[in-house]
């Protein structure tokens, strides 16, 4: 780990800095009382690779999709789940958005056939599998999109929306819900 600050950390929702770093501190104050946290846990920063970083023998609490959870962290114990308050992620329900540009002309997935999509993590349920499911039953000589990107992150994928390099990609609501919070001017001109 670059840091030891990294052994707790929230990577999958940073989308505010400083909402991000108010859980932190929330956390490490309630790990501290119990005695867990450690004096070089004195500051906050996003890991760079989520995998190492999950995978690391020093981690003490993180956050994870629970795909690489089932398929790629065997090591890992879960000790919770975060339940959070946006349209789409109601009780145990949680889904995807399909974003498009506004002035796109495709109304239904079918729409896209023959264009391209992009998808924050092969890695991801929310972002590239729930897509996987979705095309299924449309497709056509095992194809249904004329290319596939790999982003990132689900705030990639939606620049590259932005840009023209992409005409679709499926964000996940707690992504979605937290871009339009915090930074509504920079994500118009979606549906």
């Amino acid at each position: 780990m670059k840091s030891m600050s990294e052994r707790l950390a929230f990577p999958m929702y940073a989308v505010n800095d400083e909402d991000t770093q108010a859980l932190w501190r929330a956390v490490r104050q309630l790990l501290a009382a119990r005695g867990v946290v450690e004096e070089d846990m004195l500051s906050y920063q996003v890991p760079e690779d989520l995998l190492t970083h999950w995978r690391h023998p020093a981690l003490l609490l993180s956050q994870t999709c629970g795909y690489p959870l089932m398929t790629r962290l065997p090591a890992v114990q879960t000790v919770g789940c975060f339940h959070y308050s946006a349209p789409g992620c109601e009780g145990r329900n949680y889904r995807s958005l399909l974003a498009v540009r506004e002035a796109d002309g495709g109304q239904t997935l079918a729409d896209f056939r023959g264009r391209r999509v992009v998808c924050n993590s092969p890695d991801s349920q929310s972002g590239y599998n729930v897509l996987l499911k979705m095309v299924a039953p449309l497709l056509r000589d095992g194809r249904f999109f004329s290319a596939v990107a790999f982003s990132g992150s689900h705030r990639q994928s939606l620049r590259e929306l932005q840009q023209g390099t992409a005409d679709i990609a499926a964000i996940d609501c707690v992504t979605w819900a937290l871009l339009q919070r915090h930074q509504p001017e920079r994500w118009r001109g979606w549906r």
